[in-house]
């Protein structure tokens, strides 16, 4: 049975008016219609109420992901995508589990900050002040993404 057939026998049974011209003009627009909202072909897009660093592309009335990545201090990171927390490098990477996309933030590069702000690594030895004292045999220890200061 075609779509504006059955729509009419529906809006006939229910006593609506029919309207079939607005319904075809809807219905061959170019564009999506996403959470009742029209967005043109080609138009990117967040979707509210999703996560916000995922956005989409309206392309041939269907919506495909543009870009994806991870929110770190309000900024979306690509997927990927390297960056500096303190001296540490991190990295937005997406995994999928239970059929579902996860976005989370990886350490790949521990690293320590020294009292003068240098950024100092696990085969560093350096000078390091902690509680207003001065050591000079401090390395930086790190497990895991885990990295800390130890001074002797």
């Amino acid at each position: 049975m075609d779509f504006y057939l059955l729509l009419s026998v529906v809006m006939f049974v229910v006593g609506m008016p029919l309207a079939a011209e607005t319904l075809k003009l809807k219905r061959n627009a170019p564009g999506c219609l996403i959470e009742g909202r029209m967005y043109a072909e080609g138009e990117t897009f967040n979707i509210p109420g999703v996560f916000k660093c995922i956005r989409y592309t309206c392309e041939n009335g269907a919506h495909r992901i543009a870009s994806e990545g991870c929110e770190w201090n309000g900024t979306c990171v690509p997927v990927n995508g390297l960056f500096f927390d303190g001296c540490s490098v991190k990295q937005c990477s997406k995994r999928t589990r239970n059929y579902h996309d996860q976005y989370v933030v990886d350490v790949v590069l521990p690293r320590c900050r020294d009292y003068l702000g240098t950024c100092r690594g696990p085969q560093d030895h350096y000078s390091d002040e902690i509680n207003g004292r001065v050591f000079d045999s401090c390395h930086c220890y790190v497990s895991g993404d885990f990295a800390e200061t130890y001074c002797d």
